[in-house]
């Protein structure tokens, strides 16, 4: 069904209807399906002058190689990319060990402890710089003195409590429970 571009132009302009009316009619024909809205480039297939279908057939190899070319070309910067990116990670957990290595070496991680090891891992994985900073400000661990002052305090409470001669908190300084009454 074709259009008509006065009737277009009335819907447009209702106020110059009587302009329009004056103008000869032309008429649009509507798309058929075989017309595209993208043009698609295809080769003539009856081309009578060889050296114009030479020529086609040239630029079409041409046109393959290149595509080709930018095909392989693009696999191979995929294949660099990753492999840059599997070193960088590589390198960073590397130097992640070492400074875990190095805390643990300094005493200022204990080595049996994983969990804090772990969590200062994640922290290094975050933030390596301020992680860097805080591990460096962690004190060395001794293990002797600690335990000592740990056992000492203990032993004095236990000592005040028995002194006092108050029943129930010598029973929670030997059990840990609290009784009634």
């Amino acid at each position: 069904m074709a259009k008509n571009i006065k009737d277009f132009f009335k819907k447009l302009f209702p106020d110059k209807t009587t302009e329009i009316d004056a103008l000869e009619d032309i008429t649009i024909p509507e798309a058929t399906d075989s017309q595209s809205s993208t043009p698609t480039q295809t080769q003539p297939t009856n081309v009578s002058d060889p050296a114009i279908k030479s020529l086609l057939d040239t630029q079409a190899a041409q046109i393959k190689q290149l595509t080709d070319m930018l095909t392989n070309m693009k696999s191979q910067s995929d294949a660099q990319a990753k492999l840059l990116t599997d070193k960088a990670t590589a390198d960073l957990n590397a130097s992640i060990e070492a400074i875990i290595a190095k805390a643990v070496e300094e005493k200022k991680i204990p080595a049996k402890n994983e969990e804090l090891k772990n969590h200062y891992k994640t922290l290094l994985q975050t933030n390596m710089d301020s992680a860097k900073q805080i591990i460096s400000a962690l004190p060395a661990i001794n293990n002797d003195q600690t335990g000592s002052q740990t056992n000492n305090q203990q032993q004095t409470q236990t000592q005040t409590a028995r002194q006092s001669g108050n029943r129930f908190l010598d029973h929670i300084m030997k059990t840990g429970n609290i009784i009634a009454g």
